[in-house]
């Protein structure tokens, strides 16, 4: 132990009078003191203060990126992304009325009047060149206009937002902020924060871990997994879940097959951004989504879209993901419908296995539907299939078909 690593160790962390020296026992204290927890976020730096980046290179806007505070407690502390920076600030929304919430209940998300604000001509145009985008919900559509509307700039497209009155969002797993990272948050100004405590990060002190392997030059370099013995590698899949990096591990590795079969046996848990780095890193994406689906058989929806989406024969894989996955929802539906070639055959096999085709409402109908069908240039097609294997529907739900219906009655 080195004198900084064992000062942090001995440090007080002072929460209402109280006195920590384990930083997840200060988060979890304040969780339990605060007035309003859901309004706290932690964001992780370099130095021991809070601010944006302008020289940001990411896709998204322009702004600070944190995780609830929730989140953090719970994952103990090891996030996604920067969990090892040297710094973790607690920080409170200071206009939590204008922090937008998205969640899986999009019964309440009714954020596109605030879109008013932009000239309607502006609105529709943009509003048509949203295709590309994953839209789940009114906040992931407003997500994608004001991000058609800065042309993705990422300063301007801060600007959009705050211009529509918003601080900013909290994604709760609906990964609309970014898929490799479903929960997160960011906030468009830094008046829209309050520091309330910056704590050293002991993951970043320590010099070496039980392993041996020196954690600092892996800040900086990152495991060389080249470098490094299969106990070593084992013994770290097995003691980190989140701040590992595994596309880090697989680019260096000599065998790549053998590392990946590695990481799927020992790591305890896959997040969705495994997912990918694995199937990146294979020749036969079917084997590797074999072994994916019998670690993590309950995939999220971005991991089925990124499965679907790499395979070379996507009925093939349509098939195991039904037969894999022991519930499968309205979105993996979607994907399992747009992806496959045969889709009369899958819709077919969907019903037969799971009857999630008949399971649609009409609370889930108009997202459904309209996602599926805005997507796909075969609607009419789409429209038979669904029509063909849904043998509850409403009125609302028939209402919708008929359109496509009419469109394929009058081509013949």
């Amino acid at each position: 132990m080195n004198f900084k690593e064992w000062l942090i160790l001995t440090e007080k962390i002072m929460i209402k009078d109280q006195e920590f020296r384990d930083p997840l026992l200060a988060l979890q204290q304040i969780r339990k003191t605060h007035p309003n927890p859901e309004n706290l976020a932690v964001t992780y730096t370099k130095i021991d203060k809070v601010g944006i980046n302008p020289q940001s290179i990411y896709e998204t806007p322009l702004g600070i990126y944190l995780y609830p505070l929730d989140y953090v407690i719970e994952e103990g502390m090891h996030v996604p992304f920067a969990g090892n920076e040297p710094y973790l600030n607690v920080c409170e929304f200071t206009r939590p009325e204008k922090i937008l919430h998205m969640t899986s209940d999009v019964s309440n998300q009714k954020g596109m009047e605030l879109l008013n604000v932009f000239p309607k001509e502006q609105l529709n145009k943009a509003s048509e060149s949203i295709d590309k985008y994953e839209i789940r919900s009114n906040y992931s559509k407003l997500w994608a206009v004001t991000r058609t509307l800065a042309n993705e700039n990422p300063i301007q497209w801060n600007a959009n937002f705050r211009k529509c009155g918003i601080d900013g969002f909290v994604d709760h797993g609906t990964k609309t902020i970014h898929g490799y990272e479903p929960t997160q948050c960011v906030v468009f100004a830094a008046s829209a924060l309050k520091l309330l405590h910056s704590i050293e990060n002991p993951i970043f002190y320590k010099k070496t871990d039980k392993f041996g392997v020196d954690t600092y030059k892996m800040k900086k370099n990152k495991y060389d997994s080249s470098k490094m013995s299969d106990e070593q590698i084992v013994k770290m899949l097995q003691s980190r879940r989140y701040y590992l990096d595994v596309e880090d591990l697989l680019s260096k590795a000599t065998d790549k097959e053998k590392m990946a079969n590695v990481i799927i046996k020992y790591k305890p848990e896959l997040s969705t951004f495994d997912v990918g780095n694995l199937l990146d890193a294979t020749t036969d994406t079917y084997q590797m989504a074999k072994l994916i689906l019998e670690k993590k058989p309950e995939l999220g929806n971005w991991d089925v879209e990124t499965l679907l989406s790499k395979a070379t024969d996507k009925d093939k894989m349509a098939e195991l993901i039904i037969s894999k996955m022991p519930e499968i929802n309205d979105d993996n539906v979607q994907y399992l419908l747009k992806f496959a070639t045969k889709k009369d055959k899958i819709a077919e096999l969907l019903q037969k296995e799971t009857d999630n085709i008949s399971k649609l409402d009409d609370d889930s109908v108009d997202n459904f539907f309209d996602e599926l069908l805005h997507k796909t240039k075969d609607k009419p097609k789409i429209a038979q299939i669904i029509n063909r294997y849904h043998t509850k529907k409403t009125p609302v739900i028939q209402k919708i078909l008929d359109k496509y219906l009419t469109q394929t009655i009058a081509a013949k």
